[in-house]
């Protein structure tokens, strides 16, 4: 919650997805699937808002859009 509030989420989530995507090649992107759940939205009175699931969204396929490029 603290590195949304401060405007980090894209460094951070792209850092993660760097990480995960680190041994995975263009052939074989294909056959993965991601999900994504706030942490500081998990079992807490506070879940994510459409609007910041769609920023989300947005932000991970704009990344793995260009990622293999």
């Amino acid at each position: 919650k603290e590195e949304r509030d401060s405007g980090q989420t894209d460094r951070v989530l792209k850092a993660q997805l760097d990480a995960c995507l680190k041994d995975i090649t263009s052939e074989n992107a294909s056959q993965i699937i991601f999900a994504y759940e706030p942490v500081w939205a998990i079992g807490t009175s506070n879940p994510a808002t459409v609007e910041i699931v769609e920023e989300i969204h947005a932000l991970c396929k704009n990344h793995l859009a260009n990622y293999w490029e």
